[in-house]
């Protein structure tokens, strides 16, 4: 070690070994977000591909008799909402800012609102209608505001009427929610 000096080996040695390390960690967690992040797109497709094939099946009957009464509010929009949030949690912030919006279109804003709730409230989520329909009665009685609908997200609408186009919008929103875009 003629030309070496020992104190610029120990600086160099340490150097590569805190930039390595921190490498490492960086790849390694970008690894393991990227396929939690993907398993999250793969179960959005599961989950969302059975209503938009019912959608799309919908739009194509020449007669369609409405499957949902206009004025009636379905609390399993709640529980499908509150399953995609769940399962958008995985997903990178910009993604799941689409998914919350998409949902918001799909399901209509108080349910979305009810799962949201659920989401941040501590302990086990609701998985039965009954839970959330409790806490949709709840939502009517908040004090002054006017009193809350449930029916104007596009899953109620375009099965509640037999408007061709408020179908096209279901199932265009529906591939998106799909895509998580």
């Amino acid at each position: 070690m003629a030309g070496i000096d020992i104190p610029t080996l120990l600086t160099s040695v340490g150097g590569s070994l805190i930039v390595s390390y921190i490498g490492v960690r960086y790849f390694t967690g970008a690894k393991i977000q990227a396929e939690r992040s993907d398993a999250a797109r793969r179960g959005l497709r599961a989950v969302v591909g059975p209503w938009l094939k019912s959608a799309s099946s919908y739009v194509q009957r020449r007669k369609r008799t409405p499957a949902r009464e206009l004025g009636v509010a379905h609390t399993q929009d709640a529980v499908d909402a509150l399953t995609v949030l769940r399962l958008a949690e995985d997903l990178p912030i910009w993604r799941r800012a689409f998914v919350r919006r998409r949902c918001r279109r799909v399901f209509g804003k108080e349910w979305v609102d009810i799962a949201d709730r659920e989401l941040l409230s501590a302990g086990e989520a609701p998985e039965s209608s009954w839970q959330i329909t409790g806490s949709a009665l709840f939502a009517n009685f908040d004090g002054d505001k006017p009193p809350v609908t449930f029916t104007d997200g596009l899953m109620h609408r375009a099965y509640a009427t037999t408007d061709q186009q408020v179908a096209k919008k279901l199932v265009r929103e529906l591939r998106k929610l799909r895509e998580a875009y």
